[in-house]
């Protein structure tokens, strides 16, 4: 048996089994990379540049401003000048924004609790030791990804 193998099966599996998750009902009118760009902004310490979105999710700028002009749209997203740059955008999450992402974050955290229920508090200190490691080294090699 390759471990490697099989780990990286138990994680595409676990990503269809996240997609196949109930999401708010204020998701049903997005697209994933709708969602990828709200949830960028949301977890950035700052509002970010759109050319930051850009590179963060591997789109073009152009596609980026398509992209958030749909979620200015739907009252997600507001562009903001830059203060000490009026040439440079940035995106701010709108409260119904902010709230739409944060919904969807509890329920995704409520499934996950459910799912680690029946393990031992030593096994859950295993799978959070395992995604800390996981994540650190994709964040060292994005490439991978």
């Amino acid at each position: 048996m390759d471990i490697d193998q099989e780990i990286a099966k138990l994680l595409g599996e676990l990503g269809r089994l996240s997609q196949q998750q109930r999401p708010s009902r204020e998701l049903h009118n997005l697209t994933v990379l709708n969602i990828q760009v709200l949830t960028y902004i949301f977890f950035n310490d700052r509002p970010p540049k759109m050319r930051d979105i850009a590179e963060a999710i591997g789109l073009s700028l152009p596609s980026v401003s398509t992209i958030v002009d749909r979620l200015e749209e739907l009252d997600l997203v507001t562009r903001v000048p830059d203060k000490l740059d009026r040439r440079v955008v940035q995106a701010h999450l709108t409260p119904k924004g902010r709230g739409i992402i944060q919904t969807q974050i509890e329920l995704t955290s409520a499934g996950i609790k459910k799912g680690l229920s029946g393990l031992r508090d030593e096994d859950k200190l295993t799978v959070l030791n395992f995604f800390q490691t996981y994540t650190a080294a994709m964040k060292e090699q994005p490439q991978l990804l």
